[in-house]
C-alpha cells in the first residue's frame, strides 16, 4: 500500500516536472522572440513568475511526500533530484528574463543566429533532462549533457564576432557588450539544463556529477 502511494505522488511530481518544462520551452521561445525583435519582456517575465509559481508547487510534492511516505535511500535520492531539478529550472526562467530586459538595447545589425541556436539547444536540453527523469533514462541525460559542449563552441565563435565587430565599428561597442552579456546568459542557461541532467543521472545511479551553481 505505501509503494503505491508512493509511485502515485512521484507521478504526480512527474506531470508537474513535465508541465514545468513546457513553461521553460515558452519562456526560451518568449527570450528568443525578443532578441530577435527588440521586444517582449512582459511576456517572457510573466514566464518568470510561472516558474516560481511551479518551483513552489514541486516543493509541496516533494516535502508532503517526504512526510508522509518512508522513502528508502533509492526514493530519497528520486525526491532530492526533483528538488534540485525545479531549482535549476526555476533559474532558467529568471535568467529567460534577464535575456528579454537586455535585447532592447542590441543594434539591429547584430547577427542573432547563434545566440538563437543557443536558446534553442537549452530548451533542447531541459526537455531531454525532463524525459530522461521521468522515463528513468540515463542515455536521454547522456545526450542532453553532450550538447552543452555544443553551446558552448557557439558562444565562443559568437565571442569572437563581437570583438571583431567592436573593433572594426567601434559605435557598436556598447550594444556588442550587451549583445555578449545575453550570450553568456544563454550559455548559463545551458549550464543549468546540463545540471538537470546530471541530477537525473545522480538520482537513477547514485554518481555525482559536477554541476554548476
Amino acid at each position: 500500500m505505501l509503494r503505491a502511494r508512493f509511485a502515485e505522488q512521484m507521478s504526480e511530481i512527474h506531470k508537474a516536472l513535465v508541465e514545468g518544462g513546457q513553461v521553460i520551452e515558452s519562456a526560451l521561445e518568449s527570450a528568443s522572440q525578443s532578441i530577435s525583435t527588440g521586444k517582449g519582456f512582459k511576456k517572457t517575465a510573466k514566464y518568470e513568475h510561472k516558474t516560481d509559481e511551479m518551483e513552489d508547487n514541486i516543493e509541496s510534492l516533494c516535502f508532503h511526500l517526504l512526510s508522509t511516505q518512508q522513502p528508502v535511500a533509492g526514493d530519497l535520492r528520486l525526491i532530492s533530484a526533483a528538488l534540485k531539478i525545479i531549482s535549476d529550472m526555476e533559474r532558467i526562467g529568471d535568467l529567460c528574463r534577464d535575456i528579454a530586459l537586455l535585447s532592447p538595447e542590441f543594434s539591429e545589425t547584430m547577427d542573432t543566429s547563434k545566440i538563437m541556436l543557443m536558446c534553442k539547444t537549452a530548451s533542447e536540453m531541459v526537455k531531454l533532462g525532463i524525459n530522461a527523469f521521468v522515463a528513468a533514462d540515463t542515455n536521454l541525460a547522456f545526450q542532453a549533457i553532450e550538447s552543452d559542449s555544443y553551446v558552448d563552441s557557439l558562444f565562443f565563435e559568437l565571442k569572437n564576432d563581437l570583438i571583431k565587430a567592436a573593433t572594426e565599428h567601434p559605435h557598436l561597442a556598447a550594444s556588442a557588450m550587451d549583445f555578449l552579456l545575453a550570450a553568456k546568459i544563454a550559455e548559463r542557461i545551458a549550464d543549468h539544463a546540463c545540471n538537470i541532467a546530471q541530477w537525473v543521472i545522480y538520482a537513477l545511479t547514485g554518481e555525482r556529477r559536477g554541476a554548476y551553481g
